[in-house]
Formats: structure tokens, C-alpha cells, sequence
């Protein structure tokens, strides 16, 4: 009984490490919105200041949904995460940072 449950539990183990390894790079990157191009549905954030979020400085392309690309605009600050797969990233969540600030400094008052 314990060698078939450490068989499924190896296979489980193997399946979750595939599906990762499959859905692609989480990364994140935090900057200002340089380009929103509606047409491909992508925004342009710019590193200009290295960190441990965006070790690189310089642009990264991401495709986001249409509510995102109606709620961001050109030289908003954001953090955004994203997923990394086959060359091409697709927001999971974009965080206007400015909106965040506002919102806590309203709750601690």
C-alpha cells in the first residue's frame, strides 16, 4: 500500500513539474507605460532604473486584455506580472501604482 501511494504520489509530483514547465516564466517588471497600441493589444513598459523586479533596464512588450488596455495610459507607473512563454508575454496582472499610493494613503487617514 505505501509503494502505491509513493508511485501516485511521483506521478502527481511529475505532472505538476510538466504543467509548469509547460505554462511558461513568471516575471515581473515595474516602469512606465511608454506605448499602448490598441490594434495589438499590447503595452511598451520602460525600465529607466534597474531593481530587483527589473534587473535590466530597457522595454518590455506585453499583451494585455481589452479592459486593461482601456484602463492604461501612456506614462502610467505600473508593476506589471506576466507570463513568458514561446517568446511572447501576456499579462497575468497590471498594478497602476499611483492609483495604489492614493488608495493607501486614504486608508490610513
Amino acid at each position: 500500500m505505501k509503494k502505491i501511494i509513493a508511485f501516485i504520489v511521483a506521478v502527481l509530483f511529475v505532472f505538476a513539474v510538466a504543467a509548469v514547465s509547460i505554462a511558461g516564466e513568471i516575471m515581473s517588471v515595474r516602469g512606465d507605460v511608454t506605448a499602448v497600441s490598441a490594434a495589438a493589444k499590447t503595452i511598451t513598459v520602460t525600465v529607466t532604473v534597474a531593481s530587483r523586479e527589473a534587473p535590466k533596464i530597457g522595454k518590455t512588450v506585453i499583451s494585455v486584455d481589452d479592459n486593461t488596455l482601456a484602463d492604461v495610459r501612456t506614462g502610467d507607473k505600473v508593476r506589471v506580472a506576466y507570463n513568458s512563454e514561446g517568446g511572447k508575454n501576456t499579462a497575468i496582472m497590471v498594478e497602476d501604482l499611483i492609483k495604489v499610493k492614493l488608495v493607501k494613503k486614504g486608508c490610513g487617514s
